[in-house]
């Protein structure tokens, strides 16, 4: 017996489907590509601060690249107060942290202000270091020579040496 086919009907064949290409991506396109948890995790910072900033780069794109308002305490020398001070070293230059101190404290009520203040200002916004000047009086020095020698001489000052070890 011998199966033949009939001339009409043809040989349903699926169509062989080509081969897929595959992407070439660039790196800019891996970049974009990229998960916030495998950027955070390059980047080495939490996945859930990557997200916040997607979340903000969504949002609104320019606004995470600006920068953010100042934090922390407001300085207490405004522009005035620079300017005043600038003004008095150049009159006086031999002025002292004291004495400009003072100079400011007189010129603006109400102010507080330390030594400490004004000599860190000058320090971090003109790079200057004034003098810090302590004043005695002549009799305060005079004071503190007698007190030495009459210390020096009741013995107050041993080195700490026995006296079978000290050097006449």
């Amino acid at each position: 017996m011998s199966l033949e086919k009939p001339n009409n009907e043809d040989v349903h064949m699926k169509e062989a489907k080509p081969k897929r290409d595959y992407v070439r991506y660039t790196v800019q396109d891996k970049a974009r590509c990229m998960t916030a948890s495998a950027a955070a995790k390059q980047l080495g910072i939490h996945p859930r601060t990557a997200y916040r900033w997607v979340s903000q780069y969504n949002a609104c794109p320019d606004s995470i690249f600006e920068s953010c308002e100042k934090t922390g305490r407001k300085y207490i020398l405004t522009e005035e107060h620079k300017t005043t001070v600038i003004n008095f070293i150049d009159a006086n230059p031999s002025a002292t942290v004291v004495e400009v101190t003072e100079h400011l404290l007189k010129r603006f009520h109400g102010l507080k202000l330390s030594y400490s203040t004004v000599n860190n200002f000058m320090r971090r916004e003109y790079n200057l270091s004034l003098k810090k000047a302590d004043f005695y009086s002549v009799e305060t020095a005079q004071q503190r020579l007698r007190s030495d020698t009459i210390g020096l001489s009741m013995g107050k000052y041993k080195h700490g040496l026995s006296d079978e070890l000290r050097v006449s």
